[in-house]
């Protein structure tokens, strides 16, 4: 089983932090690799969203389910199909912004490893972690940003 642990601060209140992880179409945007994104389950609990991944060339079926939190600040998705597990999103206020602890566990199947090595598909995993938090940083900073058009001064 793999693990990924990272904390990122994000210039947001904790509110909009939180509001971006609930909502599936923000998925389509802030992971790497993902194609053909359908909510296929919704209710007040949360949603399932299925999609296609591309890991190393290998295009694998996922989906992702909210599940159930221990604590108000604490958000944990599921992983199914054939990479399994769990992302945890801890957010807590910080400052002016929010602290976003993410803990992601997951298991690769062994048909995706038999195509890959496991140390290969390890560190590719890591590095589409590392990006989907610097895109999730990146779209609920740049969302607020209030950039005026006009002439380049130099």
């Amino acid at each position: 089983m793999g693990k990924y642990v990272k904390q990122i601060w994000i210039s947001a209140p904790r509110e909009d932090v939180i509001d971006a992880i609930k909502t599936p179409d923000t998925w389509r945007v802030i992971v790497p690799s993902m194609q053909d994104a359908e909510v296929t389950e919704a209710d007040d609990d949360g949603y399932r969203l299925d999609f296609t991944y591309k890991l190393g060339g290998v295009r694998i079926k996922r989906a992702i389910e909210t599940g159930e939190a221990e604590a108000d600040d604490q958000w944990i998705f599921e992983l199914t199909g054939m990479i399994t597990g769990t992302y945890t999103f801890d957010i807590s206020e910080q400052g002016t912004g929010t602290r976003v602890k993410f803990d992601a566990q997951y298991n690769v199947s062994n048909r995706v490893l038999e195509r890959i090595t496991r140390r290969f598909a390890n560190r590719y995993v890591t590095r589409q972690l590392d990006s989907l938090l610097s895109n999730l940083k990146h779209y609920l900073e740049m969302e607020k940003a209030e950039i005026e058009p006009g002439p380049i001064e130099t």
